[in-house]
């Protein structure tokens, strides 16, 4: 599971200001905390945060590939009139499915109002969309609300706690069972396994999913008849593959790792 965490506004956009804080510093804030949670559960990338990915996407000058990630999450605080206030979180008008958003909800329920999971192609989490990955724009609570903004300065690792137990209890990920792997070594939080010897899967007559956690619950991918991967070696009865999406013409444009269940495709 690898998931990329972007903070807000930034790079000469303050985003919204209000009771002496300014957005872009309180979107770094709860990433680089939220980070450091998230990563007991998964991989946790962050988007530069001298970046202001919005202006990024719009500018064609994104710094990642999206598709290289199962979920990407998005951090924001609200502003409206002072009065308003809560959280809320938004998917876009395309995601199939909110079990994740909504498990946020549920555990913010502990300090805000929750103003519930919405939908809105905004346009960071749109483009990951667009690349077939899961997605979401987290408004934390209201910037501009007295009460809601020391309810987060007095709670702060508590929130990002509630919103890392949410990602976690969403995707049923289990603390200290992630898994990488990098040049042929299987990682994990704890321990550092070596793998066998790299080996070439070819797939067979029928398509094989390509599952992004060990249990093979969530499918990432997909390797068709006769295509090539490359095995890194094998935990919990399941093999680990390296496999190459490419375009209409065969043209490489991206390299995904995942577990497959069959081993019968193995040289």
């Amino acid at each position: 599971m690898k998931i990329l965490l972007i903070s807000g506004h930034g790079a000469g956009d303050n985003g919204a200001c209000a009771n002496g804080y300014r957005e872009a510093d309180l979107t770094r804030e709860v990433v680089n905390i939220l980070k450091e949670k998230l990563k007991r559960y998964a991989d946790i990338d962050v988007y530069n945060q001298t970046r202001d990915a919005f202006k990024d996407v719009n500018n064609g000058n994104i710094q990642v590939n999206f598709a290289n990630y199962n979920y990407v999450l998005e951090i924001h605080f609200n502003s409206f009139n002072g009065s308003a206030k809560g959280t809320e979180i938004y998917t876009t008008r395309i995601e199939n499915a909110k079990t994740v958003e909504e498990k946020i909800m549920n555990k913010l329920s502990n300090f805000f109002t929750v103003r519930g999971v919405k939908e809105k192609n905004f346009n960071v989490i749109y483009s990951a969309k667009k690349k077939g990955v899961s997605s979401a724009l987290l408004e934390v609570c209201f910037i501009d609300n007295v009460e809601d903004i020391q309810t987060y300065q007095n709670n702060k690792d508590a929130i990002c706690q509630a919103i890392c137990n949410g990602v976690a209890e969403g995707f049923g990920l289990k603390e200290g069972e992630h898994t990488t792997v990098e040049a042929g070594n299987i990682h994990n939080n704890t321990n550092n396994m070596e793998g066998f010897e790299m080996k070439t899967w070819k797939n067979g007559t029928t398509p094989e999913t390509v599952y992004g956690d060990v249990k093979c619950t969530e499918e990432i991918g997909t390797i068709y008849p006769q295509e090539y991967a490359e095995c890194f070696g094998i935990m919990q009865g399941k093999y680990i593959v390296a496999y190459y999406i490419t375009d209409s013409e065969g043209k490489v444009l991206n390299r995904k790792v995942g577990f497959v269940e069959y081993n019968g495709g193995i040289k």
